[in-house]
């Protein structure tokens, strides 16, 4: 039997409020249907709880997908993180043979070009070359973090 059967059960069985019985049937009457009131506000509360579970459900069901989505996305991150890593290492040992070899080239050029320059700017010169290289190589975007104030070429 549901609720509602039995609600309607209990008010039939009490028959009207305003009986013309004596005051203890009179009483019973009122605290059944009392008791079939609470009983009808029990079952509006609990539909109206499995109505909010459900809303609830659907929100849990989309943060765990979101929250399936981040971790995938970290792993993603890290996973590339890794492998810039990676390659930044393999690069660097480029970068440093780069730097030497224009040192040298710099320091011992036949027509003593770069025999003016201070060891400040055969480092900007060095610099600059070094992220031109970089640049070239696809290994950084943009070379105006990496040059000297002066823009870091010989004149």
């Amino acid at each position: 039997m549901s609720n509602a059967e039995l609600i309607a059960e209990l008010r039939e069985f009490a028959g009207p409020i305003d009986c013309s019985h004596s005051a203890d049937i009179k009483r019973d009457v009122i605290l059944i249907h009392r008791a079939a009131d609470a009983l009808e506000a029990a079952e509006k509360e609990r539909e109206e709880l499995k109505e909010h579970l459900s809303i609830t459900q659907k929100w849990r069901d989309k943060y765990q997908d979101f929250a399936e989505s981040l971790k995938k996305d970290i792993a993603r991150l890290e996973a590339e993180l890794k492998e810039a890593k990676e390659r930044a290492e393999q690069e660097k040992e480029t970068i440093l043979k780069f730097a030497v070899e224009q040192c040298n080239y710099c320091i011992g050029h036949p027509s003593g070009l770069f025999a003016h320059y201070t060891g400040e700017r055969i480092a900007r010169y060095i610099k600059s070359r070094i992220a031109d290289k970089m640049l070239l190589d696809g290994f950084i975007k943009d070379t105006k973090k990496l040059k000297a104030p002066e823009g870091g070429k010989h004149e």
